[in-house]
């Protein structure tokens, strides 16, 4: 074996690398089209197409990892959650105020007219987005609260006056009834 010889079998086998290589990669590619075609299946809601694709791939690519894709639900197949806690509308609201969340909690309060908390977001939100009927309704609340609050006061305060009236006569009537005893012996 002269060095020539040596010299073509060097290159034959360099050659042989690099074809393999090359075939390496272009089986790769091919898994990753047909990983891409997998994952359109698999949010179209076709599992048996999403599983014979997979295989495929994994045929072309044996150290393919698992697409972390494949735990996830397709998004037309996630049912819109619609709050049903006082929480739950809350938070939503505050995150993203809407229209249709808005009618709702128009509906919650109608049930829970005393809810200050969700009865105010309603009246900022109106106020942003120019709803003047909404704005006129909850304002006119804010009102009759604020003069509920002045009466539950002043009722609170004659209540006060009342009993430290009752107690002064009745402070008197006993040290009257004393006296009277202390004359009457």
């Amino acid at each position: 074996m002269n060095a020539r010889d040596v010299t073509i079998l060097l290159a034959l086998i360099m050659l042989f690398l690099h074809a393999s290589q090359l075939f390496a990669i272009d089986k790769r590619q091919q898994a990753l089209e047909v990983l891409r075609a997998a994952r359109l299946a698999h949010q179209n809601n076709q599992t048996v197409e999403t599983q014979r694709l997979l295989v495929k791939a994994r045929l072309l690519w044996k150290a393919m990892p698992s697409p972390a894709w494949l735990n996830e639900i397709p998004r037309h197949m996630v049912a819109p959650t619609i709050p049903t806690t006082r929480a739950d509308m809350l938070r939503i609201f505050r995150e993203k105020p809407d229209r249709e969340l808005m009618k709702v909690l128009e509906q919650y309060l109608e049930k829970n007219p005393d809810d200050i908390e969700i009865r105010r977001l309603l009246f900022y939100y109106a106020l942003e987005i120019g709803d003047a009927e909404a704005v006129r309704r909850h304002k006119s609340y804010f009102l009759k609260n604020r003069t509920s609050e002045w009466l539950v006061k002043l009722k609170t305060w004659a209540a006060l006056i009342i009993l430290i009236l009752a107690m002064w006569q009745v402070t008197l009537l006993v040290l009257e009834t004393r006296y009277q005893r202390q004359r009457s012996v």
